[in-house]
Parts: structure tokens; C-alpha cells; sequence
């Protein structure tokens, strides 16, 4: 709880808030807070988060956005920067307050901003300097305008409050609004879905409290007196009544007529809406319905091949403008004077998923952007000692040159002297000689007439 103190205190020069130490004051813009639906449901902040899926919604933001690492750097020359860690930003960077750890108060103040659109840091100072941080509840805080146009916060309609870099003690970070004095609630805007889901829900349980349908109707065709049907009555109750006795069958006596019977098409149909309704909320809240363990016929499914995509979307697209409206309104708050400035480390988000972080590192190292003792550091690792062996980078293996094909060839050939380079020696089959014309001797005989009568080789 917050300490309870006057405006000023004389001890140290530290300043707090007036009664803001009791809890469960009076809620202020009460329009904007709550109201009923138009299914009946009456729905605020405390009735939204019964229903799972704004629960599950609040909770995925607030909790992944407070486990991340917070950095406060103090700019360098041209776009240089360098962490800083002194005693007086470790409201930031250790311990915002002596009763909650970092990650805590920054969950809480998300889960503020998530569910009202607002959220109000209370700013304890010593000198103007700020030394502790506290997180105030929306709903009690009033929002407006003083004669002078500078906003002006009342909490529990105490002593009205200005914004610290006014000289005041509230940081306001708000979502997105329509007058610049506050943004729009979530809960508001999603009153009739909201609503909506708690009236199914309701339905539901009624319908499972009372041991749902039975599985037959009881019938006769005789008249029964008001005992005799109080009696049947009271056996029917004791014998189907609760969900343990679902689906039992009521033995009777003689003249009695069983009906089987199925569930109400309309309660059915309650039932089936309730999916829908889960996926509307995770709609209204920017979170992948698989996040939160929903899932509508005919999306598809969350698996391994698409993980990363439904990560990546909701880190960018969900994740990083919460963390962009907080980071700012610090840093211009805050930090501004003394030129600094905060950062969520969304590295955080790759802890559990060792094959990103080492590709990324590997890539970063071989441009030359990171060293090795900034990756331990990445890692939550100490710097390597100076003068300390470093870790050997595990040689890639070798590739042997491959070897040429080893083949046994006969081939005469006379010794060669081994300084000479070889050469290869060709051998082909020896030819016959070409065959010589032979010398043909012919001899003719002609007849009494002069003809030549034959022809003779000799």
C-alpha cells in the first residue's frame, strides 16, 4: 500500500500524496468506468476481469511487457548512447518503490493502462528529484482542466495534483483518446461484447448447476394427487439433480411413460456462443486468439511453421505501442532534463528461443556491431576477466580435397628418370605392309579372220 503523508514532509524534503493510502475511495468518471449492456450484464473493470478472455488478454500484456529488462541510456555524440546505471535513475532501473520489485510495479502499471486506457505513477521527489515510484488506481483519479489550461488529476477528490514536468507529482500515460486529457477505456468500448460474454457465461453455468437436461420425460395418464407429484417430484430431483446425476435414468412403477429428450437447441446454441464471444474480445485487445487457448472454425490453427509469425504480430503489433506510449512519457518526463532516456529490451522476447538468439548474435558479430562481451552481457553473463583465456570459436571442419580415381593400367614403358616429369605413352597395333601389285602376263589367240579368239593368264 501506498504510505500515507501530508503534502510535504519535512524530513529528507520529500513530498507525497494525500490520502491515497486508503483503497476503495470514490470512483470518479463513473460513465467511462462502467454501466450495463444491453443483454443485461452489468459490466466494469472488476466484473470484465470474470471473464476469462479479458482476463487472459490483461494479463498476456501486462505480465510479457513487466518481465522485460529496463534500460536508461544517456545519449553520445551522433546517435551514440550509453547504459547508465547511477543512484539516481536506480528508481528505474533497480527498485521503483521499497514494497514492490520492477517488474511488478511495471506489470501493474500496464494492467492499468490495458483495462482503463490511464495510467497515473505518483512521482516522490526529494529536492524535485524523483527517488520512488507508485502506481494509483484509474478509477480514482479524476481528470481535467485548470483556469490556466495545464491539467489538473484529483485523487479521492483530495487536493487537486499537476503533472510533474509542471511541477507537480503525477506522469500520466494514456491511450488513445479523443480530448487529450485521457485515452478511452477498453472496458468501455467493449461494454456490449463484454456484457455479452458475462450473460453467456451465466446462462452456462446455470444450465451445468442444475444438472443440465435429463435424459427423458416422466409422463402418465392417470391423475396424481399434489403429494403424489411433490413425491415423484422430489425422487426425479434426487435421482437427476446436480451434474453428477446427468444422464441417469428414473426407474418407475406401472402406468408411467419415459420420453427421451436432447438439450435445448437454444442452450446449445448459448453454449456454442460463447467461443465467438472469446475471439471478439481477443479481437478488441489485439491478441491472437490462440494466445489466450481460443481458436474459430475455419481459422487456422497455431503450429509450429506459424509460431513465429503470431509472435512477431504480437510483439509489433500489440506489444510495441504499449511500450512505446510508456517509454516516451518517462523519458520526456523524467529523463528529458538530464538527457536520457528508457528502453524496454525486447530481446527479453527471444530468451526462449536459443536458435533466434544465436543467429542473431552471429550475425551481429560477424558485421562487427557487437563484441563478445556485449553478447554476455545479453545473456546475463560477466564480462571475460581481463587478461583471461577466451572461449576457442570451434573450428569448422576441413573438407579433403577429393582424391583422384586410383586404376592399374599395364603399359610397357622403359625406366624414366624421376625428376623428369612423366609423360603418357601411347601405344597402337602394328599394320600389315600394304600388299604389292602383282605382274600379270596375258596371252591372246585370234582366229583365221583376225578376232581375238581367247585370253590367257600366265
Amino acid at each position: 500500500m501506498l504510505r500515507q503523508a501530508v503534502a510535504t514532509v519535512s524530513q529528507g524534503l520529500r513530498s507525497y500524496p494525500k490520502q491515497i493510502t486508503e483503497m476503495g475511495g470514490s470512483r470518479f468518471d463513473l460513465m467511462s468506468m462502467f454501466g450495463y449492456s444491453d443483454s443485461g450484464a452489468y459490466v466494469d473493470r472488476d466484473t470484465a476481469l470474470r471473464v476469462s478472455a479479458v482476463y487472459a488478454c490483461v494479463n498476456l500484456i501486462s505480465r510479457t511487457i513487466g518481465a522485460l529488462p529496463l534500460h536508461v541510456y544517456a545519449r553520445q555524440g551522433d546517435d551514440g548512447r550509453k547504459i547508465m546505471r547511477t543512484e539516481g535513475t536506480k528508481y528505474l532501473w533497480w527498485r521503483p518503490n521499497p514494497e514492490v520489485a520492477r517488474s511488478i510495479f511495471w506489470e501493474t502499471c500496464i494492467g492499468h493502462a490495458v483495462l482503463s486506457g490511464n495510467s497515473y505513477i505518483y512521482v516522490v521527489t526529494e529536492n524535485r528529484r524523483p527517488v520512488e515510484l507508485w502506481p494509483i488506481d484509474p478509477a480514482r483519479v479524476a481528470v481535467g482542466r485548470a483556469s490556466d489550461g495545464q491539467k489538473v488529476y484529483t485523487i479521492d477528490g483530495t487536493q487537486p495534483q499537476k503533472d510533474f514536468v509542471n511541477g507537480g507529482n503525477i506522469v500520466h500515460v494514456q491511450a488513445w483518446g479523443t480530448d487529450g486529457l485521457k485515452g478511452l477505456s477498453p472496458i468501455a468500448l467493449s461494454r456490449q461484447a463484454i456484457g455479452l460474454a458475462l450473460s453467456a457465461e451465466k446462462a452456462a453455468a446455470k444450465i451445468t448447476g442444475t444438472g443440465g437436461q435429463p435424459s427423458g420425460i416422466l409422463s402418465t395418464d392417470q391423475d396424481l394427487k399434489q403429494d403424489q407429484a411433490d413425491a415423484l417430484a422430489a425422487k426425479f430431483e434426487e435421482t437427476h439433480g446436480g451434474s453428477e446425476n446427468a444422464g441417469k435414468v428414473l426407474v418407475v412403477g406401472k402406468g408411467m411413460k419415459w420420453s427421451p429428450t436432447t438439450i435445448n437447441p437454444d442452450d446449445l446454441q448459448s453454449l456454442e456462443s460463447r467461443r465467438y464471444q472469446v475471439v471478439d474480445i481477443a479481437r478488441d485487445y489485439l491478441v491472437p486468439p490462440e494466445m489466450i487457448g481460443a481458436s474459430i472454425e475455419g481459422s487456422s490453427s497455431l503450429t509450429y511453421a506459424n509460431a513465429e509469425d503470431r509472435m512477431l504480430h504480437f510483439v509489433t503489433l500489440t506489444l510495441q505501442p504499449w511500450i512505446t506510449r510508456f517509454e516516451q512519457t518517462i523519458s520526456d518526463e523524467l529523463l528529458a532534463p538530464q538527457n536520457q532516456y528508457v528502453k524496454f529490451d525486447m530481446r527479453g522476447l527471444l530468451r526462449g528461443n536459443s536458435t533466434q538468439r544465436i543467429a542473431f548474435y552471429t550475425g551481429m558479430a560477424e558485421l562487427g556491431a557487437i563484441t563478445e562481451d556485449e553478447i554476455r552481457g545479453f545473456e546475463d553473463l560477466e564480462p571475460i576477466p581481463e587478461g583471461a583465456k577466451r572461449p576457442t570459436k570451434a573450428a569448422a571442419p576441413v573438407a579433403e580435397p577429393p582424391r583422384a580415381l586410383e586404376t592399374t593400367v599395364n603399359i610397357d614403358m622403359p625406366p624414366m628418370d624421376v625428376r623428369l616429369q612423366p609423360t603418357f605413352i601411347h601405344e597402337y597395333p602394328e599394320l600389315p605392309p600394304p600388299e604389292q601389285p602383282r605382274k600379270v602376263t596375258k596371252r591372246i589367240t585370234r582366229d583365221e579372220n583376225g578376232a581375238i579368239a581367247t585370253i590367257e593368264e600366265e
